[in-house]
């Protein structure tokens, strides 16, 4: 069976695209990046679908922030680093190092599912630090010192996208820092700062990544690294077009996601 989808209209321009079923299994192909003329003689690039890599392109995503950054008021940061009055520290992908934030610093947060996952070795002003010994065995490794893929990956991308500064909370919120109070509960006074400010924390970031893929830490971001890249797109051509698949839903993953389960995102 073969049917149109509209996906999208722009100036009375329907932007499609053909869904492809048969024994069972859909395919959903749109073209891709076509330029036509509106009414009044616009060129426009329609909006139906592009390309995606099996590995990341950092200067797409670099365009993506600027045009946001100048152009769309609603992607400006809600906070600034600036008026926080509580300890806050950033992992300089740079220098390997965790730092404490220097005032109004342009970071990057991460959000992602620590699953099963413990945290794994930390970062302190003097580098990586060893984790215990019963973390041995989780790999990868950097430098000799385990940290979760995921916060890797981060620390990657933040790389590619010329970003200093990354926040993560599992090693930018110090996890054994704890001490029994006078009722003698033991508690973590960097947690009690930190934890109820998560939403200035993420709401002053110049960019979220959200690891939506997989549900443990050490998951990674698909695309980043060679050895974990992102699904292989279809490409079929039609004529002298080309088309590319794209999701029927493109947020269905996301949406049946992990991270989507944790109660406060």
């Amino acid at each position: 069976m073969i049917r149109n989808r509209s996906l999208s209209k722009y100036k009375g321009l329907e932007h499609s695209a053909c869904s492809f079923e048969a024994v069972g299994v859909q395919l959903v192909l749109a073209p891709g990046l076509p330029v036509v003329s509106t009414d009044d003689g616009e060129r426009v690039q329609a909006f139906t679908s592009r390309p995606v890599m099996q590995l990341l392109n950092p200067l797409l995503v670099r365009y993506w922030m600027a045009k946001c950054e100048k152009i769309h008021a609603a992607c400006k940061p809600d906070y600034s680093s600036k008026d926080f009055r509580f300890p806050f520290r950033l992992i300089d992908v740079q220098n390997g190092r965790l730092v404490e934030a220097p005032r109004d610093v342009r970071y990057v947060a991460l959000s992602y599912v620590w699953g099963g996952v413990k945290p794994e070795g930390s970062i302190t002003s003097e580098g990586l630090k060893e984790p215990e010994e019963e973390y041995l065995h989780i790999k990868p490794i950097i430098e000799g010192r385990v940290i979760p893929r995921t916060i890797q990956d981060a620390i990657r991308l933040c790389q590619l996208l010329d970003e200093r500064y990354l926040w993560t909370d599992s090693l930018c919120i110090m996890q054994d820092d704890e001490f029994q109070d006078s009722n003698g509960s033991w508690t973590n006074a960097d947690k009690m700062a930190q934890i109820p400010k998560m939403n200035l924390i993420y709401g002053a970031s110049v960019l979220t990544i959200i690891a939506a893929h997989g549900t443990d830490s050490n998951a990674g971001l698909p695309g980043v690294h060679a050895s974990n890249t992102r699904t292989t797109q279809t490409i079929g051509k039609i004529g002298d077009q080309i088309f590319l698949s794209i999701k029927d839903d493109p947020m269905e993953d996301f949406w049946q996601s992990k991270w989507c389960e944790r109660a406060w995102t």
